[in-house]
Protein backbone atom coordinates (compact mmCIF):
# COMPACT_ATOMS: atom_id res chain seq x y z
CA UNK A 1 0.00 0.00 0.00
CA UNK A 2 2.82 2.38 0.81
CA UNK A 3 4.36 1.71 -2.61
CA UNK A 4 0.99 2.31 -4.30
CA UNK A 5 0.38 5.55 -2.42
CA UNK A 6 3.75 6.87 -3.56
CA UNK A 7 2.74 6.22 -7.15
CA UNK A 8 -0.76 7.71 -6.88
CA UNK A 9 0.44 11.25 -7.41
CA UNK A 10 -2.10 14.08 -7.10
CA UNK A 11 -1.20 15.37 -10.56
CA UNK A 12 -1.88 11.90 -11.98
CA UNK A 13 -5.36 11.83 -10.42
CA UNK A 14 -6.03 15.37 -11.67
CA UNK A 15 -4.88 14.71 -15.24
CA UNK A 16 -6.90 11.47 -15.52
CA UNK A 17 -10.04 13.24 -14.29
CA UNK A 18 -9.34 16.04 -16.77
CA UNK A 19 -8.89 13.53 -19.59
CA UNK A 20 -12.22 11.89 -18.75
CA UNK A 21 -14.06 15.22 -18.58
CA UNK A 22 -12.57 16.36 -21.90
CA UNK A 23 -13.64 13.13 -23.60
CA UNK A 24 -17.13 13.35 -22.14
CA UNK A 25 -17.32 16.92 -23.45
CA UNK A 26 -16.45 15.73 -26.97
CA UNK A 27 -19.11 13.02 -26.70
CA UNK A 28 -21.63 15.57 -25.43
CA UNK A 29 -20.73 17.86 -28.32
CA UNK A 30 -21.88 15.11 -30.64
CA UNK A 31 -21.04 11.55 -31.63
CA UNK A 32 -20.43 11.02 -35.32
CA UNK A 33 -20.13 8.30 -37.95
CA UNK A 34 -17.23 7.92 -40.37
CA UNK A 35 -14.33 5.73 -41.44
CA UNK A 36 -14.87 2.07 -40.55
CA UNK A 37 -17.69 2.73 -38.06
CA UNK A 38 -20.49 1.27 -40.27
CA UNK A 39 -18.50 -1.94 -40.73
CA UNK A 40 -17.85 -2.34 -37.03
CA UNK A 41 -21.52 -1.69 -36.32
CA UNK A 42 -22.66 -4.32 -38.83
CA UNK A 43 -20.27 -6.92 -37.40
CA UNK A 44 -21.36 -6.13 -33.83
CA UNK A 45 -25.06 -6.44 -34.67
CA UNK A 46 -24.41 -9.77 -36.36
CA UNK A 47 -22.54 -11.06 -33.30
CA UNK A 48 -25.23 -9.84 -30.89
CA UNK A 49 -28.20 -11.06 -32.92
CA UNK A 50 -26.91 -14.34 -34.37
CA UNK A 51 -23.55 -15.13 -32.79
CA UNK A 52 -21.91 -14.87 -36.22
CA UNK A 53 -18.90 -12.69 -36.97
CA UNK A 54 -20.14 -11.46 -40.33
CA UNK A 55 -22.05 -8.67 -42.01
CA UNK A 56 -25.39 -10.34 -42.76
CA UNK A 57 -25.88 -12.41 -39.64
CA UNK A 58 -25.30 -15.68 -41.49
CA UNK A 59 -22.05 -15.68 -43.49
CA UNK A 60 -18.81 -15.67 -41.44
CA UNK A 61 -16.34 -12.96 -42.41
CA UNK A 62 -12.56 -12.71 -42.17
CA UNK A 63 -12.43 -9.06 -43.20
CA UNK A 64 -11.76 -7.50 -39.78
CA UNK A 65 -10.10 -8.45 -36.48
CA UNK A 66 -12.63 -9.44 -33.81
CA UNK A 67 -11.91 -7.53 -30.62
CA UNK A 68 -13.48 -4.12 -31.27
CA UNK A 69 -16.70 -5.45 -32.87
CA UNK A 70 -16.98 -7.82 -29.89
CA UNK A 71 -16.81 -4.85 -27.48
CA UNK A 72 -19.61 -3.09 -29.37
CA UNK A 73 -21.60 -6.34 -29.44
CA UNK A 74 -21.34 -6.53 -25.65
CA UNK A 75 -22.99 -3.11 -25.34
CA UNK A 76 -25.77 -4.30 -27.65
CA UNK A 77 -26.33 -7.46 -25.62
CA UNK A 78 -26.55 -5.31 -22.48
CA UNK A 79 -29.03 -3.03 -24.31
CA UNK A 80 -26.83 0.05 -23.82
CA UNK A 81 -25.44 0.67 -27.33
CA UNK A 82 -24.33 4.22 -26.53
CA UNK A 83 -22.10 2.81 -23.76
CA UNK A 84 -19.35 2.27 -26.35
CA UNK A 85 -18.61 6.00 -26.14
CA UNK A 86 -18.42 5.92 -22.33
CA UNK A 87 -16.12 2.90 -22.58
CA UNK A 88 -13.90 4.82 -24.98
CA UNK A 89 -13.81 7.83 -22.64
CA UNK A 90 -12.65 5.50 -19.85
CA UNK A 91 -10.12 3.72 -22.09
CA UNK A 92 -8.79 7.05 -23.38
CA UNK A 93 -8.35 8.30 -19.81
CA UNK A 94 -6.62 5.06 -18.89
CA UNK A 95 -4.19 5.66 -21.77
CA UNK A 96 -3.31 9.00 -20.21
CA UNK A 97 -2.63 7.26 -16.87
CA UNK A 98 -0.39 4.64 -18.50
CA UNK A 99 1.57 7.33 -20.32
CA UNK A 100 2.12 9.08 -17.01
CA UNK A 101 3.50 5.85 -15.54
CA UNK A 102 5.70 5.18 -18.56
CA UNK A 103 7.27 8.64 -18.52
CA UNK A 104 7.50 8.84 -14.73
CA UNK A 105 9.56 5.66 -14.57
CA UNK A 106 11.82 6.85 -17.37
CA UNK A 107 12.21 10.62 -17.44
CA UNK A 108 10.76 11.68 -14.10
CA UNK A 109 7.67 13.19 -12.55
CA UNK A 110 7.75 16.59 -14.24
CA UNK A 111 8.00 15.08 -17.71
CA UNK A 112 5.23 12.62 -16.84
CA UNK A 113 2.91 15.45 -15.88
CA UNK A 114 3.70 17.29 -19.12
CA UNK A 115 3.19 14.31 -21.42
CA UNK A 116 0.00 13.11 -19.75
CA UNK A 117 -1.51 16.60 -19.66
CA UNK A 118 -0.80 17.07 -23.35
CA UNK A 119 -2.39 13.70 -24.15
CA UNK A 120 -5.41 14.46 -21.96
CA UNK A 121 -6.09 17.59 -24.04
CA UNK A 122 -4.93 16.35 -27.46
CA UNK A 123 -7.94 17.27 -29.62
CA UNK A 124 -7.93 14.47 -32.18
CA UNK A 125 -7.15 11.78 -29.61
CA UNK A 126 -10.00 13.00 -27.40
CA UNK A 127 -12.39 13.58 -30.32
CA UNK A 128 -12.10 9.97 -31.44
CA UNK A 129 -13.79 8.88 -28.21
CA UNK A 130 -16.99 10.05 -29.90
CA UNK A 131 -16.82 7.76 -32.94
CA UNK A 132 -17.17 3.97 -32.98
CA UNK A 133 -13.85 3.06 -34.59
CA UNK A 134 -11.02 0.98 -33.16
CA UNK A 135 -8.32 3.64 -32.72
CA UNK A 136 -9.03 4.51 -29.07
CA UNK A 137 -8.91 0.88 -27.93
CA UNK A 138 -5.96 0.10 -30.20
CA UNK A 139 -3.93 3.04 -28.90
CA UNK A 140 -4.58 2.03 -25.29
CA UNK A 141 -3.47 -1.57 -25.89
CA UNK A 142 -0.29 -0.49 -27.70
CA UNK A 143 0.63 1.99 -24.96
CA UNK A 144 -0.14 -0.62 -22.29
CA UNK A 145 2.08 -3.16 -24.06
CA UNK A 146 5.01 -0.75 -24.22
CA UNK A 147 4.55 0.23 -20.57
CA UNK A 148 4.59 -3.44 -19.60
CA UNK A 149 7.70 -4.10 -21.67
CA UNK A 150 9.50 -1.03 -20.31
CA UNK A 151 8.79 -2.12 -16.73
CA UNK A 152 9.87 -5.72 -17.19
CA UNK A 153 6.44 -7.37 -17.48
CA UNK A 154 7.12 -9.40 -20.63
CA UNK A 155 4.09 -11.66 -20.30
CA UNK A 156 1.68 -8.77 -19.85
CA UNK A 157 3.31 -7.07 -22.84
CA UNK A 158 2.81 -10.18 -24.99
CA UNK A 159 -0.87 -10.44 -24.09
CA UNK A 160 -1.45 -6.72 -24.73
CA UNK A 161 0.34 -6.93 -28.09
CA UNK A 162 -1.75 -9.93 -29.06
CA UNK A 163 -4.93 -8.05 -28.18
CA UNK A 164 -3.62 -5.07 -30.18
CA UNK A 165 -3.29 -7.28 -33.26
CA UNK A 166 -6.83 -8.56 -32.66
CA UNK A 167 -7.95 -4.93 -32.68
CA UNK A 168 -5.99 -3.75 -35.74
CA UNK A 169 -4.01 -6.31 -37.71
CA UNK A 170 -1.59 -3.64 -38.92
CA UNK A 171 0.56 -4.38 -35.84
CA UNK A 172 1.17 -8.05 -36.70
CA UNK A 173 4.35 -7.33 -38.76
CA UNK A 174 5.75 -5.46 -35.73
CA UNK A 175 5.35 -8.59 -33.61
CA UNK A 176 6.88 -10.82 -36.28
CA UNK A 177 9.78 -8.42 -36.81
CA UNK A 178 10.46 -8.37 -33.08
CA UNK A 179 10.67 -12.16 -33.17
CA UNK A 180 13.07 -12.14 -36.11
CA UNK A 181 15.34 -9.61 -34.41
CA UNK A 182 15.33 -11.64 -31.19
CA UNK A 183 16.63 -14.64 -33.15
CA UNK A 184 19.81 -12.66 -33.91
CA UNK A 185 22.08 -13.18 -30.85
CA UNK A 186 23.86 -9.86 -31.35
CA UNK A 187 20.57 -7.93 -31.11
CA UNK A 188 18.97 -9.96 -28.32
CA UNK A 189 20.43 -7.89 -25.44
CA UNK A 190 18.74 -4.77 -26.87
CA UNK A 191 15.26 -6.33 -26.84
CA UNK A 192 15.18 -8.33 -23.60
CA UNK A 193 12.12 -10.44 -23.07
CA UNK A 194 11.17 -10.25 -26.74
CA UNK A 195 11.07 -14.03 -27.09
CA UNK A 196 8.38 -14.38 -24.42
CA UNK A 197 6.56 -11.30 -25.71
CA UNK A 198 6.35 -12.63 -29.27
CA UNK A 199 5.38 -16.14 -28.16
CA UNK A 200 2.53 -14.90 -25.99
CA UNK A 201 1.32 -12.39 -28.58
CA UNK A 202 1.13 -15.10 -31.24
CA UNK A 203 -0.56 -17.44 -28.76
CA UNK A 204 -3.28 -14.83 -28.17
CA UNK A 205 -3.78 -14.35 -31.92
CA UNK A 206 -3.60 -18.05 -32.85
CA UNK A 207 -7.22 -19.07 -32.07
CA UNK A 208 -8.59 -16.35 -34.34
CA UNK A 209 -6.19 -17.30 -37.15
CA UNK A 210 -7.28 -20.93 -36.73
CA UNK A 211 -10.91 -19.84 -36.99
CA UNK A 212 -10.15 -17.94 -40.19
CA UNK A 213 -8.38 -20.97 -41.67
CA UNK A 214 -11.48 -23.01 -40.97
CA UNK A 215 -13.75 -20.34 -42.49
CA UNK A 216 -11.76 -19.30 -45.55
CA UNK A 217 -8.75 -21.60 -45.87
CA UNK A 218 -6.41 -18.62 -45.32
CA UNK A 219 -4.12 -18.07 -42.34
CA UNK A 220 -5.05 -14.44 -41.77
CA UNK A 221 -5.94 -12.11 -38.92
CA UNK A 222 -7.93 -9.81 -41.22
CA UNK A 223 -8.33 -9.70 -44.98
CA UNK A 224 -8.87 -5.94 -45.22
CA UNK A 225 -5.37 -4.54 -45.10
CA UNK A 226 -2.21 -4.16 -47.15
CA UNK A 227 -3.65 -4.74 -50.63
CA UNK A 228 -6.35 -2.10 -50.45
CA UNK A 229 -3.99 0.16 -48.49
CA UNK A 230 -1.32 0.00 -51.17
CA UNK A 231 -3.89 0.62 -53.91
CA UNK A 232 -5.46 3.60 -52.17
CA UNK A 233 -1.95 4.87 -51.54
CA UNK A 234 -1.46 5.43 -55.29
CA UNK A 235 -4.00 8.26 -55.41
CA UNK A 236 -2.96 11.91 -55.14
CA UNK A 237 -5.23 13.49 -52.54
CA UNK A 238 -6.18 17.14 -52.76
CA UNK A 239 -6.75 19.28 -49.68
CA UNK A 240 -10.17 20.71 -49.06
CA UNK A 241 -11.98 17.67 -50.44
CA UNK A 242 -13.17 14.48 -48.77
CA UNK A 243 -10.43 11.85 -49.36
CA UNK A 244 -12.95 9.00 -49.44
CA UNK A 245 -14.86 10.78 -52.20
CA UNK A 246 -11.61 11.15 -54.17
CA UNK A 247 -10.85 7.43 -53.78
CA UNK A 248 -14.34 6.44 -54.89
CA UNK A 249 -14.03 8.71 -57.92
CA UNK A 250 -10.65 7.22 -58.83
CA UNK A 251 -11.78 3.60 -58.65
CA UNK A 252 -15.49 3.89 -59.38
CA UNK A 253 -16.38 2.75 -55.86
CA UNK A 254 -14.63 1.09 -52.97
CA UNK A 255 -12.07 -1.26 -54.54
CA UNK A 256 -12.24 -3.82 -51.76
CA UNK A 257 -15.93 -4.52 -52.25
CA UNK A 258 -15.48 -7.07 -55.03
CA UNK A 259 -11.76 -8.03 -54.97
CA UNK A 260 -9.46 -10.12 -52.82
CA UNK A 261 -6.46 -8.58 -51.08
CA UNK A 262 -4.17 -10.47 -53.50
CA UNK A 263 -5.96 -8.98 -56.51
CA UNK A 264 -5.84 -5.50 -54.98
CA UNK A 265 -2.13 -5.86 -54.25
CA UNK A 266 -1.49 -6.90 -57.85
CA UNK A 267 -3.53 -3.98 -59.15
CA UNK A 268 -1.62 -1.57 -56.92
CA UNK A 269 1.78 -2.90 -58.08
CA UNK A 270 0.71 -2.54 -61.71
CA UNK A 271 -0.23 1.11 -61.12
CA UNK A 272 3.09 1.76 -59.36
CA UNK A 273 5.13 0.10 -62.13
CA UNK A 274 3.21 1.97 -64.82
CA UNK A 275 3.68 5.42 -63.20
CA UNK A 276 6.26 5.44 -60.40
CA UNK A 277 6.43 9.22 -60.43
CA UNK A 278 2.69 9.48 -59.86
CA UNK A 279 3.00 7.04 -56.97
CA UNK A 280 5.72 9.14 -55.35
CA UNK A 281 3.53 12.23 -55.79
CA UNK A 282 0.64 10.34 -54.17
CA UNK A 283 2.78 9.38 -51.21
CA UNK A 284 3.99 12.95 -50.79
CA UNK A 285 0.38 14.16 -50.81
CA UNK A 286 -0.78 11.55 -48.28
CA UNK A 287 2.04 10.81 -45.88
CA UNK A 288 2.11 14.16 -44.00
CA UNK A 289 -1.46 13.41 -42.88
CA UNK A 290 -0.05 10.73 -40.58
CA UNK A 291 1.42 13.34 -38.24
CA UNK A 292 -0.11 16.65 -39.35
CA UNK A 293 -3.64 17.08 -38.05
CA UNK A 294 -5.42 20.03 -39.70
CA UNK A 295 -8.51 19.77 -37.49
CA UNK A 296 -10.86 18.66 -40.29
CA UNK A 297 -12.97 16.72 -37.78
CA UNK A 298 -13.75 19.80 -35.66
CA UNK A 299 -17.54 20.46 -35.98
CA UNK A 300 -17.50 24.27 -36.17
CA UNK A 301 -18.60 26.69 -38.89
CA UNK A 302 -15.04 27.89 -39.49
CA UNK A 303 -14.10 24.34 -40.49
CA UNK A 304 -16.59 23.76 -43.31
CA UNK A 305 -14.23 24.66 -46.14
CA UNK A 306 -10.62 23.92 -47.04
CA UNK A 307 -7.78 26.34 -46.44
CA UNK A 308 -7.41 27.08 -50.17
CA UNK A 309 -11.03 28.13 -50.48
CA UNK A 310 -10.78 30.05 -47.21
CA UNK A 311 -7.79 31.99 -48.55
CA UNK A 312 -9.61 32.79 -51.79
CA UNK A 313 -12.66 34.13 -49.93
CA UNK A 314 -10.89 35.81 -47.04
CA UNK A 315 -12.19 33.41 -44.40
CA UNK A 316 -9.50 34.21 -41.87
CA UNK A 317 -11.18 32.29 -39.04
CA UNK A 318 -10.71 29.09 -41.07
CA UNK A 319 -7.11 30.00 -41.89
CA UNK A 320 -6.34 30.71 -38.23
CA UNK A 321 -7.89 27.40 -37.19
CA UNK A 322 -5.92 25.37 -39.72
CA UNK A 323 -2.66 27.17 -39.01
CA UNK A 324 -3.10 26.59 -35.26
CA UNK A 325 -3.66 22.85 -35.72
CA UNK A 326 -0.86 22.38 -38.24
CA UNK A 327 1.52 24.57 -36.24
CA UNK A 328 0.76 22.67 -33.04
CA UNK A 329 1.49 19.34 -34.70
CA UNK A 330 4.73 20.60 -36.20
CA UNK A 331 5.79 21.86 -32.77
CA UNK A 332 5.15 18.39 -31.28
CA UNK A 333 7.23 16.78 -34.03
CA UNK A 334 10.11 19.19 -33.46
CA UNK A 335 10.04 18.72 -29.67
CA UNK A 336 9.90 14.94 -30.07
CA UNK A 337 12.88 15.01 -32.43
CA UNK A 338 14.87 17.12 -30.01
CA UNK A 339 13.87 14.81 -27.15
CA UNK A 340 15.14 11.79 -29.06
CA UNK A 341 18.39 13.61 -29.81
CA UNK A 342 18.87 14.58 -26.16
CA UNK A 343 18.36 10.93 -25.12
CA UNK A 344 20.35 9.40 -28.00
CA UNK A 345 22.92 7.82 -25.66
CA UNK A 346 20.14 5.80 -23.97
CA UNK A 347 18.20 4.67 -27.05
CA UNK A 348 19.40 1.08 -26.78
CA UNK A 349 17.71 0.92 -23.36
CA UNK A 350 14.56 2.74 -24.46
CA UNK A 351 13.36 0.43 -27.25
CA UNK A 352 9.75 0.31 -25.97
CA UNK A 353 9.54 4.09 -26.24
CA UNK A 354 10.59 4.40 -29.88
CA UNK A 355 10.09 1.05 -31.62
CA UNK A 356 6.31 1.27 -32.16
CA UNK A 357 6.60 4.92 -33.15
CA UNK A 358 9.22 4.03 -35.76
CA UNK A 359 7.14 1.08 -36.97
CA UNK A 360 4.01 3.20 -37.44
CA UNK A 361 6.03 5.81 -39.36
CA UNK A 362 7.63 3.24 -41.66
CA UNK A 363 4.60 0.98 -42.13
CA UNK A 364 2.52 3.80 -43.56
CA UNK A 365 5.15 5.01 -46.01
CA UNK A 366 3.89 2.91 -48.96
CA UNK A 367 0.19 2.67 -48.08
CA UNK A 368 -2.85 4.88 -47.70
CA UNK A 369 -2.82 7.37 -44.85
CA UNK A 370 -5.65 8.94 -42.89
CA UNK A 371 -4.92 11.25 -39.93
CA UNK A 372 -6.50 8.73 -37.52
CA UNK A 373 -3.80 6.19 -38.42
CA UNK A 374 -1.34 8.43 -36.60
CA UNK A 375 -3.25 8.32 -33.29
CA UNK A 376 -1.23 5.39 -31.86
CA UNK A 377 1.94 7.40 -32.51
CA UNK A 378 0.76 10.54 -30.68
CA UNK A 379 1.34 9.29 -27.10
CA UNK A 380 4.91 8.33 -27.97
CA UNK A 381 5.58 11.65 -29.71
CA UNK A 382 4.46 13.36 -26.51
CA UNK A 383 6.68 11.05 -24.47
CA UNK A 384 9.70 12.08 -26.51
CA UNK A 385 8.67 15.72 -26.48
CA UNK A 386 8.58 15.63 -22.69
CA UNK A 387 12.04 14.00 -22.64
CA UNK A 388 13.49 17.26 -23.87
CA UNK A 389 12.61 18.81 -20.49
CA UNK A 390 13.94 16.12 -18.17
CA UNK A 391 16.01 18.01 -15.58
CA UNK A 392 18.49 15.26 -14.75
CA UNK A 393 20.00 12.18 -16.42
CA UNK A 394 17.66 9.23 -16.91
CA UNK A 395 19.08 7.14 -14.07
CA UNK A 396 18.49 9.94 -11.56
CA UNK A 397 15.10 10.85 -12.99
CA UNK A 398 13.84 7.31 -12.60
CA UNK A 399 14.95 7.04 -9.03
CA UNK A 400 13.54 4.60 -6.54
CA UNK A 401 9.96 4.72 -7.91
CA UNK A 402 10.88 2.87 -11.12
CA UNK A 403 9.23 -0.56 -11.27
CA UNK A 404 11.98 -2.23 -13.27
CA UNK A 405 14.86 -1.26 -15.50
CA UNK A 406 14.06 -0.52 -19.14
CA UNK A 407 15.86 -2.92 -21.39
Amino acid sequence: MKRLSRRLRPELVAVVILAFVVRLAWIRWGVWVGGDAPEYSALAHSIAANGVFGYDGHTPSTARPPLYPAVIALTLLLHVPSAIYLIQAIVGSATVAVIYGLVNSTFGRRCAAMASLALALAPMTARYSAIAVAETLFTFLVVLAMWAWANGFARACGVALGLSVLTRAVLLPYVLLMGLLWLIPRLRPYIPGAGAIVALALLVVAPWVARNVAVSGRATVADAGWGVGLLNGTVVLHTGSNPVTQLYREFGGFPGASSTETALMQRALERIRAAPGAWIAARLSQYPRLFIDSGDYLPVDANRIGIGEAWAHGRFSTIALKVAFVGGNLLILVLAGLGVWKSRADLSRLVPLWSVLLYVALAQLPIYVEPRYGLPAMPFLLVWGSALFRPVPIESARGAHAAAPIG
